[in-house]
């Protein structure tokens, strides 16, 4: 929980870190990746409850009771998760294509440290004035920042396919995102 923290403010030396442990993939999925879910979950979830939420064009504030926030919570949860795990495996196709032979180990580590500022803005979404998608945009722009130093560190392409590498990186997860987004805000709020 601690390296999603600090992949955003020194993001080369941890992603090296990272890359150097011999931690294993349910390891960062156990103690990385559903601590930091569950914390940002717990407190929009109380946010939703306690101030509401707007929804609609006219941006009407909307009081959420326990159940729906409890329902909207296991949605984006859960469909945020299957993001993570279908990132990684979009990540090692990409690798394929650049002929790297990524390990799945390599693909889940960018899939769920590169997608952890998606996860922290959850947080800034509670307020109520704040928009969802300005919420969505804040940590999509976040992605870009960790992939930037990311994707070379750990799937160590050529320089000359390192860019192209980043770049459809960074599009997979903003349209994976993207779409989770709006499915979580479309199931969960009928």
């Amino acid at each position: 929980m601690i390296r999603m923290l600090l992949v955003l403010v020194f993001p080369a030396k941890t992603w090296e870190y990272l890359m150097d442990s011999k931690q294993g993939t349910i390891y960062h999925l156990l103690f990385g990746l559903l601590p930091v879910l569950a914390l940002c979950g717990a407190i929009e979830g109380w946010a939703f409850h306690t101030f509401g939420t707007q929804r609609g064009y006219f941006g009407t504030t909307i009081m959420m009771d326990w159940d729906s926030v409890l329902k909207f919570q296991t949605i984006h949860l859960s469909i945020l998760s299957s993001t993570v795990i279908l990132g990684a495996l979009l990540i090692r196709l990409i690798g394929l294509g650049a002929h790297l032979n990524p390990d799945l180990r390599t693909c889940f580590i960018v899939s769920i440290y590169g997608l952890s500022p998606l996860i922290w803005v959850k947080i800034l979404d509670g307020v109520p004035f704040m928009h969802t998608w300005l919420c969505w945009s804040m940590g999509a722009s976040g992605i870009f920042y960790l992939l930037y130093s990311g994707i070379p560190v750990c799937l160590r392409p050529d320089p000359t396919k390192a860019f192209g590498l980043f770049l459809m990186g960074c599009l997979q997860f903003i349209g994976l995102s993207g779409f989770a987004h709006w499915s979580t805000l479309t199931l969960a709020l009928r």
